[in-house]
């Protein structure tokens, strides 16, 4: 995929994966909401969820997108910290 083609796919709705690491250090997975700007994917999620608490301890982060191109998108996110 092309830079324009990543930022069409992002731009469109799909639900995303978030991976978050829960305090006994087991992945937390859950569905998301969320929105892209051109430059930021903003997860949209509320306070009182387990995956902001886990986030708050600990900023590391996965999220994954699933579309027919899957496996080339992957080349193109990356795991991360949480900024």
């Amino acid at each position: 995929m092309n830079a324009q083609e990543i930022t069409a796919y992002l731009a469109a709705s799909h639900i995303a994966v978030v991976a978050t690491i829960s305090r006994n250090g087991a992945p937390h997975l859950t569905p998301n909401w969320y929105r892209y700007d051109g430059k930021v994917l903003t997860l949209i999620t509320r306070t009182d969820r387990l995956k902001y608490l886990n986030l708050q301890r600990n900023n590391r982060i996965s999220v994954h997108l699933r579309s027919a191109r899957c496996l080339e998108l992957h080349r193109h996110l990356r795991d991360g910290d949480l900024q």
